[in-house]
């Protein structure tokens, strides 16, 4: 990504970190003073500065920190367009793998447990340094969630998420 000086950033930008909203400082042809920055896309607020589209989370953090930011940022509550300062932390890919919300076609409600067809009983396992770490079968989607929350928890520190 090309990055845009936090000095321009600075001119064109300010961010309020307990809201989170980023406002434009000046009317231009696109943009009027005091109005809020950005549009959502994909559950992200991104905003076009000099025809580079940058992520809200991302500007939040070169504003408050004075450098842009140099891994990825991590949306602690999971909402991708809550941008306050105390919501944001900035991560590895692999922290940030660590608190992905369940998978759209998830059928037992639980991240990290599945139905095992031919065991017939639920099934948990969880990724640890890129390797899949099967943690066994359980007669409910509860027991396997809750043998998933431990082994998570002893793996992924404050970044497990349930």
């Amino acid at each position: 990504m090309r990055e845009i000086p936090i000095t321009t950033i600075n001119e064109k930008l300010s961010y309020n970190p307990d809201t989170g909203v980023l406002v434009w400082k000046a009317n231009t042809r696109w943009t009027k003073a005091g109005h809020k920055a950005g549009t959502l896309c994909g559950g992200y607020v991104k905003i076009s500065i000099n025809g580079i589209i940058i992520p809200a989370h991302r500007i939040a953090l070169a504003i408050t920190t004075g450098a842009w930011p140099f891994g990825e940022i991590d949306h602690i509550n999971g909402d991708k367009s809550d941008n306050r300062l105390s919501n944001l932390r900035e991560v590895t890919h692999q922290q940030n793998c660590m608190n992905r919300a369940k998978a759209r076609n998830n059928k037992s409600g639980f991240v990290g447990v599945s139905w095992h067809s031919a065991a017939k009983k639920w099934q948990c396992h969880l990724s640890i340094g890129g390797k899949g770490v099967y943690l066994g079968l359980f007669e409910s989607p509860e027991d396997a969630h809750n043998a998933y929350k431990e082994a998570a928890k002893k793996a992924y520190g404050v970044f497990a998420k349930f």
